[in-house]
């Protein structure tokens, strides 16, 4: 129970101060988070696994979590806007390759997959042109593979040799052909340019001088000399056989063709042999080269390149005369080149030299002052989980610098050294002297299912500093308890940056501090990787303007503070035994909590000097060896709550502590601890509330202390008031808080979570807008429940919250623990109506309010107010009295203003606007806390007549974009002035602040009707007033008239093409055809009598 509770109790145990935070804080930034008053998913990274075809199961993704995983080698493009990364099991079994677009922070599968080819991956380089030729390639023991499509397909290369690729390099040619180069342990270095085949390179087939290469590269300056400049790191085998450390390491160069090859010292440039701190030789079994970016093989001073060498992977420790380190290799053109022992881990020249295996080595800036980062085969053997060593130096190797925060990996239990593949590669980014940011992949050890090593992709943005683990985590294992824990939560500058930290826990530890910047990227900040953390992590205070971060260790009983944001952690704070909790007054003043069963250690402690000195009160009523389970600070006043359901307080900073109150708010005996929370106005009415989280039937509780007697005040319960015949019902007897009761600015609003899973009457969110009511009231402290977003039998527990300006509106953050998933999820809920309603309409202490019109008795008068957003409905209220007692008006409305309200003239009223629904307990969707008050005094009579707004009507809907705006006229008026507005916000004369249109002093109307010539916006609401001007006065402003303009009308239809009609088929009447038929007819009969008639002679 108490392992649980320790998640519950002091994430608000400090909102003492949040009283302060009303003070200082700027405009919402972009990209704060808005509220639609519903809960939300906070979107937590994703835990990515292999499926059962030997590939991740999704193909692309954050791949923030990767369990059962190691990473490397890794390659970067030359613009440094692409990744690419090596991604395997632990036992190697197949490879996986990665691209990132977004410096590693997600990734998609490319097409590489080396499950079939049954060996390691050697390393992945780009093309020097792969901006256009986007070509990437990967060598494994066996093979080379080459894509042309930026990963999207992946082929093999023919091979010509026997033996084991240990390097690969790639270059373009001066003519634009692609030349790849690799070295084997047959004894050779091979070159294939364009379409050519495999060109071996002719190294001695004897050793010495030179034997098998285990590293080569292309000299930077192969393509401007004609294509020709080459170099690999060679060496020689054991003669005895035992090991390679009594061979020879040999650096050697040629300037022959590479269609010819041949040369190897003797083209231009001397061999380069490397020797111990004896001068002795020795044998190597891992190289690496890297080349400052002025560098020249025949120039002088920068005729300069570096390496690391590895001698032996795995050694519990290297005697001082192992040849394995980073090397600074001067070339000479006759002679022997020569190659200086730099000494990572001790100083040049001295008599007590060290060794270390470099097992990645990379450079930038010129060969004088060069910065070199080298990623290392040593790791910490005295703390486990262990962490891999990476070292950098800015003087071209002088003097090297330590990472205080080095990157992860290794085995949790014992360090495995003897596992060759457990080695740091490091990788700069190309404009690394400018911008000093560096990755590196880690592998670890560990192969039992259940253990962890945390291998991961690595950045680093301070030069190599720190490094944070920002995806590929090999984090926990995935089996049947597999888990990962959210422990600890601070949201605290959330709305200032999207800024989220978190503290995880997997199979009972492995504490990881993680944090979330810019609203999607998570990286691991603290965990076992700083000298002397351990993996026990349980708490993340913030100071309230974030100079100072703490995380305090529970098994430890210490923190450790950053002033950087998390960056670095350099200061560790040792407290007494059985640290519960922390509150942070300053950098250096902390209070904490202690539950030790020691007498002298239980009960609180302070130090003003960062834990050198620990000071407890002089006189304490907490009972020796009492369990104290949380603490919280403001000012001089320090309280507390004990495990057997007591609260303390001190009002002189902790020297005397005296219980509170005659009776207890909490259990008896062992149990959970009492949490108190101070009301928003403590200063002034002492109000304090408390809860016993995991306590079912206990609710919230109430008193007001006196600092003087505290112990005469009674606890009282405020949460078992609830009309049960009302529309909102809950059974307040079955509340079990997931939290602390927590009051918040603006106006005191009470939050309270309940950790029962939701139902119809349980679980969500508790909000009481009144909680310093009288019980005896007729309106006693009221909680309203709010669980829409949530799903059924989700269980809230209470995390963390953050203040949004301009309102300071809470965001609160909720873990839900009935999650199946990987994470418990996170919910988040912004309280947008927090504040009270802003009035608009009359002003404050207003005179001459309303019109007389002719014949009325009573002043109308019109009330308006702003909108707030989310609100539907609007609940307003008219009184004679500021306590509202007598009220002659109150009702419902959805439009910012009353209708017309007939009040006596020449009478002072009070009026305040609230979000509701009807009922009054029913929120609108959220009950808002009542506005401001505000008197006026209504009009005496005629003599303080103005006009009267007719069209378009208060709270007018759907009013047309070029309204015409009509009022009463004023007898004696000569002109009207007018002004329309997006803001009703008035000076002090009475004009809009920030009018859109202002007909005033010359530019005055005659008329009392006016069409608007300014094209109004669709869906906006406007503010409007008149006033009349006489030649001796003129009147008041009317009320400020308030409408809406209509909606945007939809897309008009596009119009068909023209449809042409045919034109129609005439048709003969068959009328016509008769008198057509009898016309011929007669036409014949007259033709046949004439010729049949008999003519007279």
């Amino acid at each position: 129970m108490k392992t649980k509770l320790l998640k519950l109790m002091g994430v608000a145990l400090t909102l003492v101060l949040l009283a302060s935070l009303t003070v200082g804080l700027a405009g919402a930034p972009a990209g704060a988070v808005t509220s639609n008053l519903k809960f939300t998913k906070l979107d937590l990274p994703k835990v990515e696994v292999w499926n059962n075809e030997s590939t991740f199961a999704a193909a692309e993704g954050d791949f923030w979590v990767t369990p059962n995983t190691d990473v490397g080698p890794i390659a970067i493009t030359p613009e440094g806007d692409v990744l690419f990364a090596a991604v395997y099991p632990d036992d190697g079994s197949f490879y996986e390759v990665l691209k990132s677009l977004d410096g590693g922070y997600s990734w998609t599968v490319t097409g590489f997959n080396a499950a079939s080819d049954g060996s390691l991956i050697v390393d992945i380089v780009t093309s020097p042109e792969y901006g256009d030729d986007t070509i990437v390639c990967v060598a494994t023991q066996a093979f080379v593979y080459i894509s042309d499509d930026s990963g999207k397909n992946f082929v093999a290369l023919a091979n010509l040799w026997g033996g084991i690729i240990t390097d690969i390099d790639v270059t373009v040619s001066d003519d634009g052909d692609l030349a790849i180069m690799v070295a084997t342990t047959a004894g050779d270095v091979w070159v294939k340019k364009g379409l050519l085949a495999w060109q071996a390179q002719g190294l001695p087939a004897v050793a010495p001088p030179v034997g098998a290469p285990l590293a080569a590269d292309f000299l930077p300056t192969f393509a401007t000399d004609g294509n020709i400049g080459i170099c690999a790191i060679c060496t020689t085998p054991d003669p005895d056989g035992v090991g390679p450390l009594t061979g020879t390491t040999t650096m050697a160069f040629t300037f022959n063709d590479i269609n010819l090859g041949g040369g190897w010292g003797t083209s231009g440039i001397a061999n380069a042999p490397f020797t111990n701190a004896s001068g002795a030789d020795f044998g190597s079994v891992f190289a690496r080269t890297a080349f400052p970016d002025d560098f020249d093989a025949f120039g002088i001073g920068n005729n300069v390149c570096f390496a690391g060498i590895t001698t032996v992977f795995g050694a519990t420790s290297l005697p001082e005369t192992d040849g394995s380190d980073a090397y600074k290799v001067i070339l000479k053109q006759a002679g022997t080149s020569s190659a200086v022992d730099l000494d990572v881990r001790g100083v040049i020249t001295t008599l007590l030299p060290t060794a270390t295996a470099v097992t990645s080595i990379d450079v930038c800036g010129s060969a004088e002052e060069a910065t070199i980062l080298v990623g290392t085969d040593a790791c910490n053997l005295t703390d486990t989980p262990t962490y891999w060593f990476t070292y950098h130096s800015e003087d071209s190797g002088e003097n090297w610098m330590f990472s205080f925060k080095q990157p992860t990996g290794g085995d949790e239990e014992t360090p495995n050294l003897e596992y060759e593949d457990a080695r740091t590669q490091v990788l700069m980014v190309p404009d690394f002297c400018v911008r000093p940011t560096a990755y590196a992949a880690t592998r670890d050890s560990a192969d039992d299912v259940g253990s962890i090593g945390t291998s991961a992709f690595q950045r680093t943005i301070n030069g190599a500093d720190s490094w944070n683990q920002i995806s590929c985590i090999d984090y926990a294992r995935v089996t049947a308890d597999y888990w990962i824990t959210l422990y600890g939560f601070s949201a605290a500058g959330f709305n200032a940056s999207s800024r989220l930290r978190m503290i995880t826990e997997s199979n009972g530890n492995h504490g990881f501090l993680w944090q979330r910047t810019g609203g999607k990227h998570w990286e691991g900040i603290l965990s076992y990787a700083v000298p002397g953390v351990t993996d026990n992590l349980f708490q993340i205070v913030t100071l309230k303007d974030g100079s100072a971060l703490f995380v305090v260790d529970r098994n430890n009983s210490c923190m450790w503070r950053s002033t950087d944001g998390g960056v670095t952690w350099p200061k560790k704070i040792n407290t007494k035994d059985g640290l519960v909790r922390v509150t942070a007054v300053s950098a250096t003043t902390l209070y904490c909590a202690h539950d030790s069963p020691l007498a002298n250690n239980s009960g609180i402690w302070w130090t003003t000097k960062s834990g050198t000195g620990w000071t407890k009160p002089d006189d304490s009523e907490i009972p020796n060896a009492t369990e104290v389970g949380g603490i919280a600070v403001m000012g001089d006043i320090v309280f507390c709550g004990t495990y057997d359901g007591t609260v303390f307080i001190s009002s002189d900073g902790g020297v005397t502590v005296e219980k509170v109150g005659k009776n207890d708010p909490g259990l008896p005996g062992p149990g959970p601890p009492t949490l108190a929370t101070n009301d928003l106005n403590f200063a002034t009415n002492g109000i304090l509330y408390a809860v016993v989280p995991g306590a079912t039937d206990h609710g919230v509780w109430r008193t007001s202390v006196d600092l003087d007697n505290p112990g005469d005040c009674t606890w009282e319960r405020i949460d078992d008031n609830q009309d049960s015949t009302g529309a909102v019902v809950y059974d307040e007897t079955t509340l079990e808080c997931g939290g602390p009761a927590i009051c918040l600015p603006f106006n005191g609003i009470l939050y309270v979570s309940d950790e029962h899973g939701v139902g119809a009457d349980t679980g969500g969110l508790w909000r009481c807008t009144n909680p310093t009511a009288d019980l005896d009231s007729i309106t006693p402290p009221y909680f309203e429940r709010e669980n829409k977003g949530l799903n059924i039998g989700d269980a809230m527990e209470f995390r963390s919250l953050d203040l949004k300006p301009p309102k300071l509106s809470p965001t609160l953050f909720y873990a839900n623990g009935t999650a199946a998933n990987y994470w418990e999820q996170i919910v988040m809920f912004t309280d947008i109506l927090n504040a009270g309603v802003p009035l608009a309409s009359p002003e404050a202490d207003a005179t001459g309010v309303g019109l007389l019109p002719e014949g009325y008795v009573y002043p109308e008068v019109f009330l308006a107010w702003q909108e707030m957003a989310g609100a539907t409905s609007y609940q307003y209220q008219v009184a004679i009295d500021a306590a509202f007692k007598t009220k002659v008006a109150s009702d419902f409305t959805t439009s910012l203003a009353t209708p017309a309200l007939k009040l006596n003239p020449n009478t002072t009223y009070y009026w305040r606007v609230r979000v509701a629904d009807q009922g009054s307990l029913i929120g609108a969707p959220l009950i808002s806390p009542w506005s401001e008050v505000r008197k006026f005094k209504t009009a005496i009579g005629a003599s303080m007549a103005r006009p009267a707004l007719q069209a378009p009507w208060p709270g007018e809907p759907d009013v047309p974009l070029s309204p015409t705006f009509e009022w009463s006229g004023i007898e004696w008026a000569e002109v009207y002035e007018y002004e329309i507005s997006l803001d009703p916000t008035t000076t002090a004369g009475g004009y809009f602040s920030t009018p859109l249109v202002a007909l005033v002093g010359t530019d005055s109307l005659v008329s009392t009707a006016w069409k608007c010539d300014t094209t109004l916006d669709y869906e906006t609401r406007y503010y409007w007033h008149v006033k009349a001007i006489g030649v001796d006065t003129d009147t008041p402003w009317s009320d400020v008239g308030t409408f809406t303009t209509i909606g945007v009308p939809p897309e008009p239809v596009e119009p068909g093409g023209d449809i042409v009609i045919p034109p129609p088929n005439v048709i003969t009447p068959a009328w016509i055809w008769a008198i057509v038929i009898i016309g011929a007819i007669l036409v014949i009969a007259v033709i046949v009598l004439i010729v049949t008639t008999r003519r007279v002679p």
